[in-house]
């Protein structure tokens, strides 16, 4: 490991280099060194990990499938991650949603977004660049303390906020509480429900798409901590996902079951009423749940990769 005043100096002469874009020759008059020495330290820079360079691949998108979605249910726009070779399908899917993200935000005021992991990976492939001060992420629906503190709303709010240079508020309050009593009593604080408002008028939602027994879904249900009889309810429900934590049946339609009682968050008809919803999947296991989002009219953008993309247009 270089000794701390070496370090300094990589680093000073790595951040001329990379990101005041300076020649070489100016970095040689300010360090008082020979223009091959500059060579030499930008590349101890990167061996000691003072530097580190990533490389931002776009995903590969197949048209002729996102076309045909796009027909088969009316969206507004249908985005299909097809390369499985350079990037894991989950990181494809999150690149190509990003990519939409950043190409539609225009003058968007407010952006609201739920959790698990295809919204994280949209949230982590974004690239950021000049600042919206103006601009205010919110979540919409409150954490859990089930899933990995990386998929939590508050945490994807908070990412994305500072990847584009945002303000972001976050809803202090759990997703689902044990009782109604309890929901009520949380919904009543100002400082929960402002937000909860605020999320409901935002300009675009981005969301996951929940399948029963599947990953972050399944987490949403052992948070419920269903008694022994309203487990049987559950279960005997016509439900086949889920959408900012509210269970849903094969036509989009809010299952009456005592999941939807016990939630902190936005209800289906409020998420109905957002102009622009984006909605992130990933997982032939999801086809019947987002097949059951798109009827519904949940959603108005789709970003899937191909399993899931040909999974739909076969439903």
């Amino acid at each position: 490991m270089p000794a701390p005043r070496e370090s300094a100096m990589l680093a000073r002469a790595a951040r001329m280099y990379y990101l005041e874009n300076r020649p070489q020759s100016d970095i040689a008059r300010e360090l008082g060194v020979s223009r091959s020495n500059v060579s030499r330290i930008l590349t101890a820079a990167r061996e000691a990990g003072i530097v580190e360079i990533r490389i931002h691949e776009p995903a590969v998108r197949g048209h002729e499938l996102e076309s045909a979605l796009q027909t088969k249910f009316g969206l507004r726009a249908c985005l299909v991650a097809v390369d499985g070779v350079h990037r894991t399908p989950l990181d494809a899917v999150g690149a190509v949603g990003a990519a939409w993200l950043e190409d539609n935000l225009g003058d968007s005021r407010r952006i609201a977004l739920s959790w698990g992991r295809s919204v994280q990976s949209l949230v982590t492939n974004v690239q950021g660049g000049s600042p919206h001060p103006d601009l205010e992420v919110l979540p919409l629906v409150g954490g859990f303390s089930t899933v990995h503190v990386s998929q939590n709303p508050n945490a994807v709010v908070r990412g994305l906020s500072a990847k584009l240079g945002a303000h972001y508020r976050p809803l202090l309050a759990p997703a689902v509480v044990r009782s109604v009593q309890a929901r009520d009593a949380l919904l009543g604080e100002p400082a929960i429900s402002q937000v909860l408002d605020d999320a409901r008028n935002a300009d675009i939602a981005i969301i996951g798409i929940g399948s029963v027994h599947h990953g972050s879904t399944a987490a949403i249900v052992e948070a419920m901590e269903f008694t022994d009889a309203e487990a049987e309810i559950f279960e005997n429900s016509p439900v086949v996902g889920d959408a900012c934590t509210r269970f849903f049946d094969a036509e989009g339609r809010l299952v009456s079951s005592p999941a939807d009682g016990r939630v902190i968050g936005i209800d289906l008809e409020s998420l109905r009423s957002i102009p622009t919803v984006v909605a992130v999947a990933e997982g032939a296991q999801k086809v019947r749940a987002v097949h059951g989002a798109l009827r519904g009219d949940l959603v108005d953008v789709l970003v899937v990769d191909a399993e899931l993309g040909e999974g739909l247009l076969e439903s």
